[in-house]
């Protein structure tokens, strides 16, 4: 199975609904309230430039990363076939060997804010075949709601974005797409640029709770920021937080069980 890739990330640079007749239709968005649409003309990228053909090789997705509004959507492009190499635009990254966490992933060019970076790809298992599996070191949540749970496992099947690592102050996050259909148990995830990233700088985002639930048994988070949660130093702090002698200081009274040699009773009430 051939998966598919964006290859442009157009931005909403102009929201005027009334704009000068021109050969070519522009693409608008949804028709919620008033009509807006995307106008290239003085300010864009290289995909103004795309022409038209009765035989595309690519095709627009409506797309949602910073809001849902369904008025603004931004605008993506995905290949609906094999394009040949030197035919693909997209975001050169770079895989390296990081000092503390491995294999890590970083930019070769400068990220605007927004723009799409790659996509996660691997094989799509089942909840149930992901807790037979020994590696569990490249599963994706899907996250669907709907019928039985499914996860992206890049084990064995992937791309550079299996190295992408986890870090508590993201600079990329994941985005659900649905581009040939819309069941939602099986969304297509593509990582878009949370801020601008510079060249060179190393891309991470956040794993989430529910995996550092379960992983903080065996190891820590290596990330060095200064807002790190899940760090040794973070958990040994959170765990003193919660300890009785910590509730005690906070005025919470400590109702943990008493010692067996001890024979004092509680206080009555007067």
């Amino acid at each position: 199975m051939i998966l598919a890739t964006i290859i442009a990330n157009c931005i909403v640079l102009a929201l005027e609904q009334h704009l000068p007749a021109r050969d070519k239709t522009p693409m608008s968005a949804r028709l919620v309230g008033r009509v807006y649409c995307i106008d290239a003309s003085f300010y864009g990228n290289i995909s103004r430039f795309i022409n038209h053909t009765c035989e595309p090789n690519i095709f627009p997705v409506r797309v949602f990363t910073s809001h849902q509004d369904l008025r603004f959507p931004r605008i993506a492009f995905f290949s609906s076939r094999h394009i040949n190499a030197g035919e693909e635009l997209g975001i050169r990254l770079q895989l390296f060997r990081t000092k503390k966490s491995g294999w890590g992933v970083r930019a070769l060019q400068d990220i605007p804010d927004g723009t799409f970076v790659c996509e996660y790809v691997g094989e799509i298992i089942s909840d149930s075949e992901a807790d037979v599996r020994e590696d569990d070191s490249y599963l994706f949540d899907l996250d669907n709601k709907v019928g039985r749970v499914y996860c992206i496992d890049a084990s064995f099947y992937g791309n550079i974005s299996r190295f992408i690592n986890h870090t508590c102050e993201p600079n990329i996050f994941p985005v659900r797409v649905f581009t040939s259909h819309q069941d939602l148990r099986f969304p297509r995830i593509a990582f878009f640029s949370s801020r601008h990233i510079n060249a060179g700088e190393e891309l991470g985002f956040d794993y989430g709770d529910r995996f550092w639930e379960i992983k903080s048994k065996y190891f820590s988070c290596l990330c060095g920021s200064s807002k790190c949660r899940h760090s040794a130093e973070a958990i040994a702090q959170q765990r003193a937080d919660s300890s009785p002698a910590t509730s005690q200081e906070n005025g919470v009274p400590d109702t943990s069980s008493s010692s067996s040699s001890s024979t004092t009773t509680p206080p009555r009430p007067s």
